[in-house]
């Protein structure tokens, strides 16, 4: 199951995000999502993250 969130970055930072993103071929939900599954270790074989996310 998915849910949505509001999340509120200042310009730049969203900038580089996205481009940092796009250059991965990674969406931007996932980088950000990949974050709180890290620190909560709720990360499961099946949730491989590209190591640049990591």
């Amino acid at each position: 199951m998915t849910a949505k969130l509001t999340l509120t970055f200042d310009e730049e930072t969203l900038r580089l995000s996205k481009r940092f993103a796009k250059a991965g071929g990674l969406r931007l939900s996932a980088i950000v999502e990949s974050f709180p599954k890290s620190i909560t270790h709720q990360n499961t074989p099946d949730d491989d993250v590209s190591p640049r996310v990591k």
